[in-house]
Parts: C-alpha cells; structure tokens; sequence
C-alpha cells in the first residue's frame, strides 16, 4: 500500500504485505484493507494507522476465507466495518453439477474488533456493502447461490437477475431495493438515490 498527495509530492509506502482494497476511517486516522497470505492460502482483515503504524486484524477466522475485491466499508460515524465473507459456507454443490456454490454473507464489526455479527439469511450471495449516510443502513448486491455460476461468465446468463438489498443493521430488516432487471452490483448511495453498476446480456 501506498500514499500519494492529492495535490502531488512525495509517494510514501506504507505497508509491504500483499495488501488490496485499503480505505479510511471518516476522520481520516485509520485505513482498513485486505491482506492475503499467499503460502497459507488466506486472507484477513486488517486495521491500521493511517500511516501504516500499529496494524491489527479484525478477523479471527482461522480458516481461508473470501471477502469482496472492493474491500470493506467504514461506516459515515467511524463506529463500524461492513464486509463480505464466506466464512460460514460449508461450499455445497451444485445441484446437479459439479461445481461449488459460492455462499457469501454480509458481516458487520466495530473498528475495535467487538461485535461481529452476521446481518444476512445465510445461503445466498450478497457483495459490495456500502452504507447509507445514517450508518445504519447498508446496501449490497444480492442473489441467489444457484445464480453464481450463471454470473461468473463475461455474458450473463438470461434470467440470472441480482437483487439491490437494503439492511437495517440493528434491526436486521432487509428492503429490496427496486432498481429492475440485470446483473447489478456494486450499488452505492448517492445522497437519497443508489447508483450501481449493470452487466448487459451479449
């Protein structure tokens, strides 16, 4: 990881780890990114100072585990982290192939390392979480697990819509967020609106 003065200067390195998907805290004191750990074939989650100091893992999941490529999420408050995972998947089968489903779940934990907790129905595949202004809300991109197989080809595969889901983290309570038919992911909020990204059919 490294960092560069918006208005230019001098390019400072601040990690040497195989380290991706890095973003800051609100107050710009911290940065959280994903460190993989190519010979034991694992990845972590991981905290530090903004200037690369005092670096700490959040996750205390011993086995390798997936996390979205666009990396974890800081709250607006700076008082949580959302990030994917599949973590609790067990890689069931297909049905009817022999290919693994890809079962990811969205979690939530404080900057800290406390209050990790699981604010998906575990089964399907929800990525991308990004949070709404409150820092209660969170929006992901959704499908079923049948449905990954079908979207891992350049040219989505017709009727393999993803959903747009809202999450009340406290609560639990997830909206659909209507945004019709297409391959979505990646949404955002943008003021009161959601922008995403669609992959067109070929």
């Amino acid at each position: 990881l490294y960092r560069h003065p918006i208005r230019g200067g001098d390019t400072k390195r601040l990690l040497a780890g195989v380290d991706s998907a890095v973003t800051f805290s609100p107050d710009g004191m911290q940065i959280a990114f994903i460190r993989e750990y190519p010979t034991q074939g694992d990845r972590a989650l991981i905290i530090a100072n903004a200037d690369g100091t005092g670096e700490r893992k959040l996750n205390s999941h011993k086995s390798p585990e997936f996390y979205s490529v666009d990396g974890p999420s800081w709250s607006p408050d700076g008082k949580w982290i959302a990030f994917s995972s599949d973590r609790g998947s067990t890689l069931p089968f297909a049905h009817g192939r022999w290919e693994h489903l890809q079962i990811v779940d969205l979690y939530v934990v404080r900057a800290d390392g406390s209050g990790l907790k699981r604010i998906t129905q575990h089964g399907g595949f929800c990525g991308s979480p990004k949070w709404a202004q409150d820092s209660r809300h969170v929006i992901a991109y959704c499908m079923d697990a049948e449905l990954t197989l079908n979207n891992r080809r350049a040219a989505p595969v017709p009727g393999s819509d993803t959903r747009l889901v809202a999450i009340d983290i406290t609560t639990g309570v997830a909206s659909e967020v209507r945004a019709g038919p297409g391959v979505k992911f990646n949404p955002v909020y943008v003021g009161s609106t959601v922008a995403y990204i669609r992959k067109d059919q070929a």
